[in-house]
């Protein structure tokens, strides 16, 4: 039992002097691999007493001992990885990111009490403190189970291009550390984190959550990759799979070929045929038929693949409001990030006189009165199998009181056509903040600024041949 329980440590020194064997990023994935067999000796452990109970396998007791202390050896190799290769031992750093993030905090003390479990796991240690003694301190272990189901997230906000380092403002005014990268923005973070972000977040397009990273450079090596991840973590029953799928200066080239592939993985992972297509068109064509499918975005690029589950369903711009728009209509996330460029925050007057269907106005308002971008919206991730629903009502229940019941300032829009005009009307009354948002008819040559301080004049202007 002791070599067999090894197996797992060699076969990750193993896959660690093979090329590619730990994929394009070796310490997270060893990471990832540590953490899974930490978590997997725990369940194990906890396994036996129903086991000899209900099952009458009694042998197995006396290796839950065994089981418990290679719990407590996985356990240190993911600690000593995370903390020397990731961190190089900086204390002072690592201190404050296990006060910031509540999973690595929950982690922490799961780690922490696996370590009296270990010292007394020895027949010298059992007699020392007397039998019933060393039972209740070794009822430790369900305490450690509760923690170890608090699970992370490798996060990422997809962007327009140029809104990276906005969207890391809001993440970091959430409590997040976020990286900004070519396309967005990194996080590590909960479930809550994924919810808050998908609640709150006003300039990104949709938060994915990162499943693989790896290196391919033929199919077989596409299909070997894929077959490992834990594809079960994001399909609920019942619900469709759909791949979107870019390729770029890489050997793997035919997006359809590899969302087939994926496929494929998937029904051998899971025993089971999996309906799916693939999407290379626009997000905006996405119908009705696709909404309880779950999307995967999967980006090969120099033979890098990246495979991310969407959590956030409908694209993030879809507030739900807009639905009456006039010609050449700005999206919602970039009005909110012309806002957040200009540093508006709701605290002086705002005048946009070309408001169109009145997006950044719209947006000016909902922004004022503090009010999520997606309170309206049910995301993919509550679908997703275990996923802890209960975090996102309660944001949504620390998010209503915080709501102002009026704009603390003028947001006015403007334009010569009455058409757009109504819609714009139209579309305020949806966002609930027709009250907040004057709008009229007017040109820009009779526009007056609102009276007392002065604000920001925010606008969409038009450009060469007037569009209309």
């Amino acid at each position: 039992m002791f070599v067999a329980c090894l197996l797992p440590a060699v076969d990750l020194v193993w896959r660690a002097f093979t090329p590619d064997g730990l994929g394009v990023n070796p310490i997270e994935e060893a990471e990832i691999f540590t953490g899974l067999w930490t978590l997997r000796f725990l369940a194990i452990t906890l396994a036996v007493t129903p086991a000899r109970e209900l099952l009458h396998l009694g042998f197995l007791a006396r290796y839950r001992r065994t089981f418990g202390l290679f719990t407590f050896f996985y356990g240190c190799v993911h600690l000593a990885m995370w903390a020397g290769v990731d961190w190089f031992f900086a204390w002072g750093l690592m201190a404050g990111e296990i006060v910031k993030h509540k999973y690595i905090l929950v982690g922490m003390a799961s780690f922490l009490l696996l370590v009296p479990l270990a010292l007394t796991s020895t027949n010298r240690a059992v007699r020392r403190p007397g039998g019933r003694r060393w039972a209740r301190l070794h009822r430790l272990i369900y305490l450690i189970a509760i923690g170890a189901a608090t699970s992370a997230f490798d996060c990422f906000a997809i962007t327009a291009p140029g809104l990276a380092p906005l969207a890391a403002a809001e993440l970091a005014a959430l409590g997040e550390a976020p990286v900004a990268e070519e396309g967005g923005v990194s996080w590590t973070g909960d479930a809550e984190s994924l919810c808050r972000a998908n609640l709150w977040l006003r300039t990104a397009s949709r938060v994915v959550v990162r499943a693989a990273r790896f290196r391919a450079r033929t199919f077989y090596e596409l299909e070997r990759h894929a077959r490992r991840i834990r594809w079960e973590r994001f399909l609920a029953p019942g619900n469709g799979v759909r791949f979107r799928v870019t390729c770029r200066k890489s050997r793997l080239y035919h997006s359809d070929a590899v969302a087939q592939r994926l496929a494929a993985a998937i029904e051998h992972r899971l025993k089971a045929a999996s309906a799916y297509s693939t999407r290379e068109a626009d997000d905006d064509a996405e119908g009705a038929d696709t909404e309880r499918d779950q999307l995967f975005v999967v980006r090969i690029a120099h033979d890098e693949c990246t495979v991310s589950a969407d959590s956030s369903g409908a694209l993030l711009h879809r507030r739900g409001y807009r639905q009456a728009v006039g010609k050449a209509p700005l999206r919602e996330t970039l009005a909110a990030a012309l806002l957040a460029a200009a540093g508006w925050r709701g605290e002086t007057p705002l005048v946009d006189p070309f408001c169109g269907s009145g997006t950044i106005a719209i947006e000016a308002a909902l922004l004022a009165r503090r009010i999520p971008p997606g309170i309206d919206r049910q995301f993919a991730c509550l679908e997703w199998p275990g996923f802890p629903r209960g975090g996102f009502a309660r944001l949504l229940d620390a998010a209503r009181p915080q709501i102002l019941p009026r704009s603390p300032v003028p947001i006015r829009g403007s334009d010569r056509d009455a058409g757009v005009i109504d819609a714009a009307r139209a579309n305020a009354e949806r966002a609930g903040v027709a009250g907040d948002v004057e709008f009229a008819v007017r040109a820009v040559s009779s526009i007056e600024p609102p009276e007392g301080a002065a604000g920001l004049v925010a606008t969409n202007p038009p450009y060469g041949v007037r569009v209309g």
